[in-house]
């Protein structure tokens, strides 16, 4: 829940390390966004169907977009990524009520990404590399908003504090004349 003890989140904030490697191969990135897309999932479960709306953070410098990790005509490998498995974490936060902010450390435009390109047939194509395309559909399938840490006047971390402060629940009774 959010708190007013700034200090002790900023700490807190200070411990959080990335682990991903400086440079990484497009079925590396798969690999790791489909882990992070299963535990996300998990995540969500775990907060079941909610009364009240839950607010969930979700920091990243990148994830994959849908690709598949074999040539056309082979069963898929263990690195694909299919549009269903970013659908269940969008069902899942649907269920927890859960208004999604993915929060992006660093600015993804200037990583120079390499597009792939198939050929006239379509073959070639595996999948985009520009890992703000995962962002993208995680924040599509959520519902989500896409913040910059940085770059702004105003903070991520401050918009979020912001919207979140108040919410409403409204319920509509109709008298028994309603009908």
């Amino acid at each position: 829940p959010f708190t007013t003890e700034h200090a002790r989140i900023q700490t807190e904030f200070s411990k959080i390390v990335g682990r991903a490697p400086v440079e990484q191969t497009g079925s590396s990135r798969a690999c790791e966004t489909r882990r992070t897309l299963e535990s996300l999932t998990g995540y969500l479960d775990t907060l079941g169907i909610r009364d009240t709306p839950a607010t969930v953070i979700f920091i990243t410098a990148g994830l994959a977009a849908p690709r598949r990790d074999a040539p056309t005509m082979l069963a898929p490998g263990m690195c694909e990524l299919s549009r269903e498995l970013f659908e269940q974490v969008g069902v899942a936060a649907g269920a927890a009520r859960a208004q999604f902010y993915v929060v992006q450390p660093v600015d993804l435009f200037s990583t120079g990404a390499a597009l792939q390109r198939e050929n006239v047939a379509g073959v070639g194509y595996t999948g985009s590399d520009n890992p703000i395309e995962g962002i993208e559909n995680l924040a599509g399938v959520t519902g989500g908003k896409m913040l910059a840490l940085s770059g702004s006047e105003e903070t991520a971390l401050g918009r979020i504090m912001r919207e979140r402060a108040a919410h409403y629940l409204a319920a509509i009774e109709p008298d028994r004349n309603d009908r």
